[in-house]
């Protein structure tokens, strides 16, 4: 499964690093693609993901992330 989310917040490589870091605390997620230019993020998962948790955990990283969920698709 497939989960795109944008964080307006992400404006360079450290930021990313700082999501990417983060995601791989989570055993569910496969990959982490990250466009700094859109401020996109898709996350492909197992579908026991939990957005919400990860969410919280993203967003505590920087008080400029506020994670907003687009959609989500599978494979």
């Amino acid at each position: 499964m497939q989960t795109t989310v944008l964080i307006p917040g992400i404006h360079c490589v450290l930021c990313e690093a700082l999501v990417r870091d983060a995601s791989w605390s989570f055993p569910t997620i496969r990959s982490v693609d990250i466009d700094s230019q859109d401020k996109s993020v898709t996350i492909t998962h197992k579908k026991q993901f939990n957005l919400c948790l990860w969410s919280r955990a993203i967003q505590a990283l920087n008080p400029t992330f506020r994670v907003l969920p687009l959609f989500r698709k599978r494979p």
